[in-house]
């Protein structure tokens, strides 16, 4: 019992010996300084971080706003279900912040709303294509790059105010009428 005791003591030793060792040589912790000079220490770097990280930003500029609205339509990514910004700013060749910025900015949404905007656009086709007349709502959905039923209804819903079955239902009566 004595040993056990005398070790456990020994090794709370070492530990406060390297946590003090570790500790003194963080430099920052120990310096003191008046509290006025290491504000403006402070504010001073803080400024030039912010000035070096707007040099940073790229401009971003309508190219790049038509250039992916064009693979959205011909490419057709959004039909992926697992679709992330990063494979969109892959196939964009641009870095992915630099694409939430476009999206941000020129299409005025987030990358979930924007890539939500397409599946359910090209549901409206699905809908309206005779060839797509047998699919259940959900399969059209899930065709159309949705990855749940939950998160289809929920998102169509969002964006147009009304359910895919309603909707579905206004295809097919303008497609009578016609």
């Amino acid at each position: 019992m004595a040993w056990t005791d005398f070790s456990f003591y020994i090794m709370l030793t070492f530990f406060i010996f390297i946590l003090g060792y570790f500790g003194y040589r963080q430099g920052e912790i120990f310096r003191f300084e008046p509290l006025n000079i290491a504000r403006e220490a402070h504010e001073s770097r803080a400024k030039e971080e912010l000035h070096d990280h707007k040099a940073e930003i790229p401009v971003i500029n309508e190219a790049d706003a038509q250039k992916l609205s064009a693979l959205m339509k011909e490419e057709q990514p959004f039909l992926e279900s697992s679709l992330t910004i990063n494979d969109l700013s892959r196939m964009m060749d641009m870095p992915p912040h630099q694409l939430s910025r476009v999206i941000n900015r020129h299409f005025g949404m987030n990358f979930f709303e924007y890539v939500n905007q397409y599946r359910i656009e090209y549901f409206k086709q699905l809908a309206a294509d005779p060839k797509y007349q047998h699919y259940s709502l959900l399969g059209l959905g899930l065709e159309c790059g949705f990855n749940s039923k939950s998160s289809f209804n929920r998102v169509f819903k969002e964006h147009t105010g009304l359910t895919p079955g309603a909707v579905r239902k206004q295809i097919e009566a303008e497609l009578v009428s016609q």
